[in-house]
């Protein structure tokens, strides 16, 4: 089952998987194109670490985030999921992917989550 959460950007997140899906629409002429992807890109894996935190923990910020651009086309609108990879007591590790329309993978990212308590 899947419910959805509104953001700036439109995204899916799917409780039983620990996974976070969307999609984001880029505009060729917008000059603010990477800052809205990384922003995106962010969002997605915040949104897979709430999927499988402890309602009794405290949210877990994002340390460090890595991101790669393959290629292809990286306007219009892009496909996006991440996902906790693996997940410790104080650390967790995510990635996550955006794909164009074509179904080319255009972005990669590694994502590092640390707990306060």
């Amino acid at each position: 089952m899947k419910t959805e959460t509104t953001l700036r950007d439109s995204y899916l997140t799917c409780p039983d998987l620990g996974l976070a899906e969307g999609e984001i629409e880029l505009d060729s002429g917008s000059s603010d194109s990477e800052g809205r992807v990384l922003l995106y890109i962010v969002q997605l894996c915040q949104a897979a670490l709430q999927r499988t935190e402890p309602s009794d923990r405290d949210t877990a910020t994002l340390s460090s985030l890595s991101t790669r651009y393959i290629g292809g086309e990286f306007t219009g609108r892009l496909y996006g999921q991440a996902w906790v990879e693996k997940q410790g007591d104080t650390v967790a590790f995510l990635r996550a992917k955006l794909i164009n329309e074509r179904g080319e993978i255009v972005m990669t990212a590694m994502a590092t989550s640390h707990h306060l308590s």
